[in-house]
């Protein structure tokens, strides 16, 4: 019978579905399905997997009801689900230890809601995780855009800003570069007028000193043509005297 095996395979599906860890779990479940495997042999065939299928439900159930009590996301999507192929499953289980005669349509029809209900439950679970998942993509795309764009205006406030700054920047460099070739100007102009006292002052002192020089003959000749004048004079007077004697001697 493939029914236990199923059942095993829901557990684990659960467990992966709501993160629990089985890990410990799953030997024992395969020594289970390895004893009733064992116990057909000695007893009938289907007793030992109706046993397993009891005790593999009432995992499943547990496992379900944990769910719910943490609250997993999808959980009462999932239990619905077990729960519907459980019940079934325990139905079939009590029908047959009953001896319950029923038809083969019915048997069917038992069968395929025990395979299909948890599969419809987890289809269910996987579409409502992706459309949830899909709607907080769509969340995060909006505000990943959101700040994006609001990145961009930041990024082109401070580009305006930046460029502000390099024009008044500019504009003062502008302004000292004037004022600096403005005072270098000044300071060569200073520069050449300085020179050109110097120079102006040396010609003084080189003027002065030949003036100098000049002087000291100017004055002897200036006082020899005194003493000439005077002399001149006194010979004017003793001619007019007529001392012819004394004007001889001078």
């Amino acid at each position: 019978d493939a029914l236990p095996i199923c059942f095993i395979w829901m557990i684990k599906a659960i467990s992966v579905l709501f993160n629990f860890n089985i890990r410990r779990l799953q030997p024992g479940l395969w020594s289970i399905y390895g004893i009733l495997v064992g116990l057909t042999l000695f007893w009938e065939i289907n007793k030992p997997f109706f046993l397993g299928e009891f005790i593999f439900g009432i995992i499943l159930l547990w496992f379900t009801v944990k769910a719910l009590r943490e609250r997993k996301r999808g959980a009462g999507i999932i239990a619905v689900g077990y729960a519907v192929s459980v019940i079934t499953a325990l139905t079939m289980l009590a029908v047959s230890l009953l001896n319950i005669q029923v038809n083969m349509f019915i048997h069917q029809v038992f069968t395929l809601v025990i395979f299909l209900a948890p599969a419809i439950g987890i289809s269910l679970y996987l579409a409502r995780e992706f459309a949830l998942n899909s709607n907080l993509l769509r969340q995060k795309l909006v505000q990943v855009e959101t700040l994006s764009a609001q990145n961009i205006a930041q990024e082109q406030e401070k580009q305006q800003l930046l460029a502000h700054q390099n024009d008044e920047l500019e504009k003062q460099v502008n302004e000292r570069t004037g004022e600096l070739l403005k005072s270098l100007t000044d300071l060569r102009s200073a520069q050449t007028q300085l020179i050109q006292s110097e120079k102006m002052a040396s010609l003084g002192e080189l003027t002065a000193g030949i003036a100098h020089e000049i002087q000291n003959p100017l004055n002897c000749v200036n006082n020899f043509s005194e003493v000439s004048r005077e002399l001149m004079t006194e010979l004017k007077d003793e001619l007019s005297a007529g001392s012819n004697e004394d004007a001889l001697d001078i």
